[in-house]
């Protein structure tokens, strides 16, 4: 019976990519003991009063694929909405998930979770951390299943095993420059990378340095260490962390062995990024004057705004 293999260097069949279309989901932030939601929502909508008290007008109300209340947990999120993700990148899809609101509504720790700061650690109960976990088991039961099928149909003991390569890159975008976190030393200057498009993977960063990891404890321990490394300089408009968006990169190469004469060997290669977006609060009376300190267009608006163009894409199929 054939066994699978953690590759530990990139093999040459790893190129390639698919795409899923978008969805919008929110997660609504409980706030501060006491505190009265200025919004109503439901299962699919949200609605936003700009007066307390007063009933939202139509353009403050907004469609979504789903709404997660105040009460509901990183593991009731990770449940309905992450983990069917990570199996579509099993499956072969690039995931992306982008975490977007304003400074302060629990974005960052919707993603990191709580613990898992101290230098070395792999613990953490962010969405990343849980998404690593299943990952890697389903990874497992594939190779599994894999093997067992190829017994099954009586192939030569000389076939190539199922293997599969993973490795994650973790990046900075700040001012339009992008900064390698893996890369970074403390109080360090952070060279800007160039942004280059490939004809196969498109944006991309040259000369970005990547982690491989052959489990889920040392893919846990790669993204704690470098959310320890992202930039927390002070600048007039505030933390360069909270003005600034991380993307951490998961790339996974899988090979499959044809399991019967005729049949082709399948490669599959995919990707999952987290993006945690800079912190996204209304412009000031003067926009203008701020436009030039704010970080990036999307996070000048609104977060109902950017939730509800997500959301036309999401209905429109653009992926």
């Amino acid at each position: 019976m054939a066994t699978s293999v953690v590759l530990g260097t990139r093999p040459n069949w790893a190129n390639g990519s698919l795409g899923i279309p978008i969805d919008t989901i929110v997660r609504i932030s409980p706030g501060a003991p006491g505190a009265k939601l200025d919004l109503a929502y439901s299962r699919n909508r949200v609605s936003v009063s700009r007066v307390p008290g007063a009933a939202a007008r139509p353009e403050d109300e907004f469609e979504a694929g789903y709404v997660y209340g105040p009460e509901a947990s990183t593991a009731d999120v990770a449940a309905r909405s992450l983990l069917p993700l990570v199996r579509k990148a099993v499956d072969g899809y690039n995931v992306t998930i982008m975490a977007f609101g304003a400074t302060g509504s629990g974005k960052t720790l919707l993603l990191e979770g709580p613990s898992g700061k101290e230098r070395g650690s792999s613990e953490g109960s962010g969405l990343v951390h849980v998404a690593a976990d299943e990952l890697f088991k389903l990874l497992a039961d594939k190779a599994a299943g894999v093997g067992s099928q190829m017994a099954e149909r009586r192939r030569l003991p000389s076939a190539r095993a199922y293997d599969f390569f993973l490795d994650c890159t973790f990046c900075e975008v700040y001012r339009e420059a992008v900064a390698d976190v893996f890369a970074a030393k403390p109080g360090a200057p952070r060279p800007p990378l160039q942004v280059y498009e490939d004809v196969t993977d498109g944006w991309a960063a040259a000369g970005l340095s990547s982690r491989i990891a052959r489990s889920a404890t040392e893919l846990r321990a790669a993204f704690n260490a470098g959310r320890l490394l992202r930039d927390t300089s002070k600048e007039d408009v505030g933390s360069v962390h909270e003005r600034s968006a991380a993307l951490f990169t998961i790339r996974l190469a899988q090979y499959s062995p044809a399991a019967a004469q005729g049949e082709e060997d399948r490669v599959l290669v995919s990707k999952i990024t987290f993006v945690d977006l800079p912190g996204a609060e209304r412009l000031a009376e003067d926009p203008e004057a701020l436009r030039e300190l704010l970080e990036g267009t999307p996070a000048e608006g609104d977060p109902t705004s950017m939730a509800l163009n997500m959301a036309k894409a999401r209905e429109t199929g653009v992926e």
